[in-house]
């Protein structure tokens, strides 16, 4: 049985997440060496020192028996950052894409349910004040994953955070494992929306982004680089994916209801500011509910297996 709590120099949640992270970058120097595909390696090397340098200090601040809060904040930022950036490489690096684009297929489905993204965003574009809010409210995501890792680690909830971490890293390779299959840019690439109405919502996901988009799944990357880093995949929504795990892992804390609130506004921002099929949401929704399965059979709560070994 694990004690989370324990002063162990580095947790089995963490040990794992710091490996998964170190396969995932490691798949990706190899692919691009063997692919011979242009890497602009000194922003990899910053950016992964930097993840690691953070980490690393959450690991010293521990072993010289400092606030436990701060390194775990400190451990979590790191291993989330490097989850993040090597993420990121192996997604670009898999363009162009060589399976069938299926967006057509996702905008078929979304038909039945009678949502045209198009058309969501000229209604939006009738209450501009709440058009632009829901832009506001659509780039707090990430925040939200660093403002979840902090507050849980400073509450010392070892546990929670562990299974946050955990969970976003079996959502994030499920997202990208599935967006591989099953390639798709959602409907931006594809409806058009008067420039008009774009920047009356100031719309974060333009025609000229998906056609970018489009671009870069048919020619891929020149050079792969942070400075030129797109949201790639539509199904499943992994902005939908980060609104559940705030949502879900900050049950039981005073920013519950206000993050409740927030992210069911973050629905119409996906979909109008995301550029999004209707149903990547439902697809974001449901690799979260297999995560968050898999992360609770993988990191077990032991005050729960002392209740029963007890009875």
């Amino acid at each position: 049985m694990i004690d989370y709590k324990s002063r162990t120099l580095l947790q089995p949640p963490e040990i794992a997440s710091f490996f998964v992270c170190v396969v995932i970058l490691s798949l990706f120097v190899a692919l691009s060496i063997i692919w011979q595909q242009t890497v602009a390696w000194n922003e990899v090397v910053f950016r992964t020192g930097a993840a690691l340098g953070v980490g690393g200090l959450g690991v010293l601040y521990r072993k010289l028996g400092r606030n436990e809060g701060i390194a775990l904040a400190l451990i979590g930022t790191g291993i989330f950052v490097g989850f993040t950036n090597s993420t990121i490489l192996l997604n670009y690096l898999l363009l162009p894409v060589s399976q069938p684009i299926v967006d057509s297929h996702l905008i078929r489905f979304d038909a039945i349910f009678g949502y045209r993204w198009e058309s969501f965003v000229a209604t939006l574009a009738g209450c501009p004040e709440f058009g632009r809010a829901l832009a506001w409210v659509y780039h707090t995501s990430v925040v939200q994953m660093f403002g979840m890792i902090l507050i849980l680690a400073f509450a010392q909830k070892h546990l929670q955070l562990y299974r946050f971490i955990v969970a976003g890293i079996i959502a994030g390779v499920m997202t990208v494992g599935i967006w591989f299959v099953f390639p798709s840019f959602g409907p931006a690439a594809y409806q058009i929306v008067p420039a008009e109405v774009s920047e009356n919502i100031n719309l974060v996901v333009t025609n000229d982004y998906g056609q970018e988009i489009l671009r870069l799944a048919e020619e891929g990357n020149a050079v792969i680089s942070f400075s030129h880093v797109l949201g790639l995949i539509a199904f499943p929504s992994f902005h939908t994916v980060m609104a559940a795990l705030a949502v879900w892992f900050s049950r039981g804390l005073v920013i519950f209801y206000p993050l409740l609130v927030l992210n069911i506004l973050m629905i119409p921002a996906i979909l109008s500011h995301g550029g999004h099929h209707l149903i990547d949401v439902f697809g974001g929704i449901l690799v979260v509910s297999i995560a968050l399965a898999i992360t609770r059979i993988l990191l077990p709560d032991p005050q729960a297996n002392q209740v029963i070994q007890t009875n």
